[in-house]
């Protein structure tokens, strides 16, 4: 039998708004049960017609501690912006044949980063702390759907950072739920993939540091990317 006990309100990825343990007998009974549970760190997953429905690649070295923060306070959007500047600089390091240009506009919704590799088309959000992530993913396949796009074949990229992440593991509803939408769409579109990337930092809140190895987490998702995009999916 399981049982599932809601995490306490404001923990990491939830919304304080969100019911805490009804009673403390509860919460002890909940910390006795899942002491002894191991919970496999997920780097992505791919969804699309010709394969399975949902492919989990678990991550060779799972992220035992978060990365230290470098002595920086600037706004968080300016950190988002550099992330999204240098992450399309490494993805066109990665993938020579392929034109990536940030903040590309697709029937009027703004991508983060959009890569024209001819007849493919990709299309990468990065989710910071965004309170519904399905929404701008569920825009893009609706646009799809509808004939705004003219290529072949879309492939989606959805970024998440740690913000998504329960402190008793596992990833909160709001990224399960853009997963789902991301998995549906993809079983219904025959020219459309779908592909959820752990980004492996947490975001800075308002005024505080930065994650110290940002560039290390950014990389790693870049080779993540350019093996999806190359078809070498390990």
């Amino acid at each position: 039998m399981e049982m599932a006990f809601a995490p306490t309100a404001g923990a990491n990825g939830v919304d304080p708004d969100e019911p805490a343990p009804i009673v403390q007998a509860m919460n002890a009974l909940a910390s006795a049960a899942t002491a002894s549970v191991t919970t496999a760190v997920v780097r992505t997953i791919y969804c699309a017609l010709s394969g399975p429905p949902v492919k989990r690649v678990p991550v060779a070295a799972a992220r035992a501690k978060r990365y230290q923060p470098e002595l920086r306070t600037d706004d968080v959007g300016e950190f988002a912006t550099t992330v999204q500047s240098y992450l399309k600089r490494a993805l066109e390091e990665r993938c020579l044949s392929v034109a990536w240009e940030t903040e590309a506009s697709v029937a009027g919704t703004r991508v983060d980063i959009a890569g024209d590799g001819g007849g493919e088309r990709y299309l990468v959000e990065l989710e910071w702390r965004r309170a519904d992530p399905a929404d701008n993913t569920a825009k893009l396949f609706r646009h799809l759907e509808s004939g705004a796009f003219d290529t072949e074949r879309v492939a989606v990229f959805q970024l998440f950072t740690g913000y998504y992440d329960l402190q008793r593991g596992g990833v909160s509803s709001k990224r399960r739920n853009a997963e789902f939408v991301g998995q549906v769409a993809a079983e219904t579109v025959d020219r459309l993939s779908y592909t959820s990337v752990e980004l492996g930092l947490d975001p800075p809140k308002r005024g505080g540091p930065w994650p110290a190895d940002w560039k290390t987490a950014a990389n790693a998702v870049a080779d993540v990317l350019r093996d999806q995009i190359t078809g070498d999916i390990s």
